[in-house]
């Protein structure tokens, strides 16, 4: 089979400010770019997420020849699909989102309050300094305004995620789900290696 490369977003999630969205869930897409620096290597993946609630979907553009690469993520049943638009395929991962991990989504309300405050490209942010289980699990960057996130830090520097080009609003049912014409495949039985190998390569998106 195919191998699948999941380089997909997240950070920790974050809550709008003010009444924005006080009608409507926690809803926008934006432009994500993360970037990995390993071993002396730094790879760089640009894609596009969208957010509503606690459903996330993000698409990262295949160069020549090379399809698009579809993820999504419904942190209400614990569960990833892969999708494969050439073959019209899905594979089904079940898959526990750690607190680091959820900064796209969801209301905050569980996050630690802000340390302090950041000016990131001249737009001020509140910065949050996440821990998982005792531990230092990254620092997220949040507009202090809008509460949209901004960036993501992992604990040892190795991986970024920035958000841009924001736009806010209810986002289609349809992209959080796999269209019925797919075929797939459940992973249930390497469900935990493949959530644990997706784990660590998630930046991006406690």
């Amino acid at each position: 089979m195919k191998a699948w490369r999941f380089t997909f977003l997240i950070s920790a999630v974050l809550s709008l400010s003010g009444t924005l969205f006080a009608a409507e869930p926690f809803s926008y897409s934006a432009d994500q770019t993360t970037t990995i620096r390993s071993g002396g290597e730094t790879s760089v993946t640009r894609s596009r997420v969208f957010v509503s609630g606690e459903n996330l979907r993000e698409e990262i553009a295949g160069g020549a020849g090379v399809p698009m690469t579809v993820m999504i993520v419904r942190m209400d049943q614990s569960r990833a699909w892969s999708l494969d638009a050439s073959r019209k395929i899905a594979l089904s991962i079940p898959f526990r989102m750690t607190p680091s991990q959820r900064m796209l989504a969801g209301s905050g309300k569980r996050l630690p309050p802000p340390s302090g405050t950041d000016r990131i490209d001249g737009v001020l942010c509140d910065r949050i300094d996440l821990v998982e289980n005792g531990r230092p699990a990254g620092t997220e960057w949040r507009n202090h305004k809008t509460g949209f996130p901004v960036r993501y830090r992992s604990a040892n520097g190795q991986v970024t995620t920035e958000l841009s080009n924001f736009r806010p609003g209810a986002q289609p049912a349809n992209l959080f789900v796999v269209p019925p014409d797919y075929r797939v495949f459940d992973m249930k039985g390497i469900g935990g290696l493949l959530g644990h190998a997706l784990g660590k390569m998630a930046p991006s998106l406690p």
